[in-house]
């Protein structure tokens, strides 16, 4: 298996080949248009033959609606935490299997999820 490597710079090489790709480039709270450098990142993220998995969320993808953003990256599994996100039933598509873990979040702090 390769170690990890990192890509800088405002034009990176992605020759890049890897077993498995962990998206935790958007969270929850975006809107409007994905932009660069966000957007190819995410292209490149859908384009690659590697395991993809989503921490809490896939990137472009809204959790409230199941709504998508201009781009957004299709994965095999998510791991979001504390409850199931209402959108993400929906959108199992680009989601995957979809992990609930437990952070220790309080029921009252649950507005917004199942």
């Amino acid at each position: 298996m390769n170690s990890v490597k990192l890509v800088y710079g405002t034009n990176p090489s992605y020759d890049i080949s890897c077993d498995i790709i962990i998206d935790g480039i958007l969270g929850t709270g975006i809107t409007g248009e994905i932009r660069e450098p966000y957007a190819s990142a995410m292209k490149f993220i859908n384009n690659s033959e590697a395991f993809k998995l989503a921490v809490d969320v896939p990137s472009g993808v809204n959790p409230d609606s199941g709504e998508t953003s201009n781009i957004f990256v299709k994965v095999d599994v998510t791991v979001t935490f504390h409850k199931m996100k209402v959108g993400m039933p929906k959108r199992e598509d680009l989601c995957g299997k979809i992990f609930v873990e437990k952070i220790g979040i309080p029921p009252e702090a649950e507005d917004g999820v199942l």
